[in-house]
This record gives structure tokens, C-alpha cells and sequence, in this order.
């Protein structure tokens, strides 16, 4: 009898120990699902965050590209006026540059003029077209 009491306990012990086991594997397993369930939920969150940040940066590229196409008529009727004044500008700096040889020249003719005259008294003249004498 005692050996028939001996394998009761055992049976028992072995039932407990495979009950604790089946126990220690169901709460495992459901700490693994209760992880990956809050893991699951962060990384929603994080998904619709992200997509809200999206969003927001779709916002500001679209208005940003709506104030470059107001921008642009602008920019285009600018560069068109630069060109024209481009355009115009040569013509002057052509005459600003035919003055100034002049200037040049006359300032050249002016010095061989008063090189002449060195010799000459200070009354006599000769204006700055070679053309007429003046006296004092």
C-alpha cells in the first residue's frame, strides 16, 4: 500500500509540476501578447504621427509652391524689363563712351593749345574749335 500511496503522490507531483509548467507557459505567452499588443499600439501611434507630419509637410510645400507661382509672373515680367533695359543701356554707354573721347581729345587738343601759346602773350586765345581769336 504504501507503494500504491507513493505513486499517488508522484502521479500528483508530476501533475502539479505539468498544471505549474502549462501555467508558467500560458502566462508567458500572454506577457508576449500583451507586449506585442502595447508594441502594436506605440507603433500605430507612431504611424499616425508620422502621417500627421506628413500631412503638416504637404501643407507647407503646397503653400510654398503657391506663392512661387504667384511669384513667377513677376519674375518673369522683371526679367523681361531687365532685358529691355539692357537693351536700352548699350546705345547709352556707347554715347557715354564717344563723350568721354572727346573729353579726351579735347583736353589733349586743350594742353597742345597751351603748349603753343607759351610763347605767346596771355591776352591771345584761340577758343577751343581752332576757328577764332579773341583778345582781352
Amino acid at each position: 500500500m504504501k507503494e500504491t500511496a507513493d505513486r499517488v503522490k508522484e502521479l500528483r507531483k508530476r501533475l502539479v509540476l505539468n498544471y505549474a509548467d502549462k501555467l508558467s507557459a500560458f502566462l508567458t505567452a500572454k506577457k508576449k501578447k500583451a507586449i506585442l499588443e502595447a508594441d502594436t499600439l506605440r507603433n500605430n501611434k507612431e504611424i499616425q504621427y508620422l502621417g500627421y507630419r506628413v500631412e503638416e509637410a504637404q501643407k507647407q510645400l503646397d503653400q510654398k509652391n503657391d506663392a512661387i507661382s504667384e511669384l513667377e509672373p513677376g519674375i518673369a515680367e522683371s526679367e523681361e524689363r531687365l532685358k529691355q533695359l539692357r537693351r536700352e543701356k548699350q546705345p547709352i554707354e556707347d554715347e557715354y563712351k564717344r563723350l568721354l573721347e572727346i573729353e579726351k581729345n579735347l583736353e589733349k587738343k586743350k594742353g597742345e593749345i597751351k603748349e603753343k601759346n607759351r610763347g605767346l602773350p596771355t591776352s591771345l586765345w584761340i577758343s577751343a574749335k581752332g576757328l577764332k581769336l579773341s583778345t582781352d
